[in-house]
């Protein structure tokens, strides 16, 4: 509620509900596709998870006195339009004569992604 009053949305039961979906669904995914018809509180439902979470571990760390893991950088993400871009361009490809593999845009994400939780 307080990331939806901060962005200035009306608070509702669905859009809780909306959020908390969200919430068990990224628990037990690295990533998620949200699909639906315009004007349903996609890019809402993400912009308030991504603003909610760090201070939601931050009072859960707290109450347990357990390092937040968001202290520093707060939620990484992403957000790619699919319908920009063809499949081979989203997901790489594999060059027939060569054998060698492309990075598309997603294997380029999760590349930097991991790159940088190691140097970190």
């Amino acid at each position: 509620e307080e990331s939806l009053k901060e962005q200035k949305l009306p608070i509702s039961k669905n859009m809780i509900s909306k959020i908390n979906d969200f919430h068990n669904i990224m628990s037990i995914r690295h990533a998620v596709m949200i699909v639906g018809e315009s004007m349903t509180s996609k890019s809402t439902i993400i912009k308030t998870y991504i603003d909610m979470i760090p201070k939601y571990y931050e009072r859960i760390s707290i109450k347990m006195d357990i390092p937040n893991p968001y202290y520093k950088k707060g939620i990484q993400h992403k957000i790619v339009n699919p319908k920009s871009v063809t499949s081979p361009q989203l997901f790489g490809w594999v060059n027939q004569k060569t054998q060698e593999f492309t990075d598309g845009i997603c294997s380029k994400i999760l590349r930097d992604y991991f790159a940088d939780s190691e140097s970190n």
